[in-house]
């Protein structure tokens, strides 16, 4: 974790009303949403989007279709402070329709959407997951030696923080899910 996201983990614990909600809405999602093998228990987007907006009280802000394999959608769904990720496609690094939920804030102590306002990303018990060893390893020569056990640890946390959806998984009407 760098330092400027520890410091901001920290500032935010400290200064936010809503971190017991934020750690209730983590621990309901993976504890009702996501089962014990680590797979979403929706089988289709429809209503996997209907839970989200109307049980888990989030919001979608935006939706892309950057970093997502062709003829995919990237999802990005916010309530409190914490971000969740759907990728309907995958990703060349993950190509399978799979989602991440995150505690996200950005530089100006609002919800961010960017990969760099992601401080941790939770994991199935609903643990707050640091992130990106191997980044920070690459940006000081003297680490350099260890960036292969780093890159190990990227992809042990990685498998930890990532949901995936059922292998069956319909995203037909994708298109049709809009910003409010």
């Amino acid at each position: 974790m760098s330092r400027d996201a520890y410091f901001r983990l920290a500032a935010h614990a400290k200064s936010c009303k809503n971190v017991q909600a934020e750690r209730d809405l983590a621990k309901s999602f993976t504890t009702n949403d996501v089962g014990p093998d680590g797979r979403i228990k929706y089988n289709d987007l429809k209503s996997f989007h209907k839970h989200v907006l109307c049980d888990l009280g989030m919001c979608l802000r935006k939706r892309s279709t950057d970093d997502v394999l062709p003829g995919g959608w990237h999802l990005f769904y916010i309530a409190y402070h914490v971000l969740l990720r759907v990728k309907t496609t995958g990703t060349k690094m993950r190509p399978r329709p799979h989602a991440t939920l995150s505690l996200a804030v950005g530089r100006d102590g609002k919800t961010g959407l960017g990969w760099d306002d992601e401080l941790a990303k939770f994991s199935i018990q609903a643990d707050q997951s640091p992130k990106a060893f191997s980044r920070y390893v690459q940006t000081d020569w003297r680490m350099w030696r260890y960036f292969e056990l780093a890159a190990q640890a990227d992809e042990i946390w990685a498998e930890s923080v990532h949901f995936d959806f059922p292998a069956d998984f319909d995203v037909s009407g994708a298109a049709t899910i809009h910003l409010p």
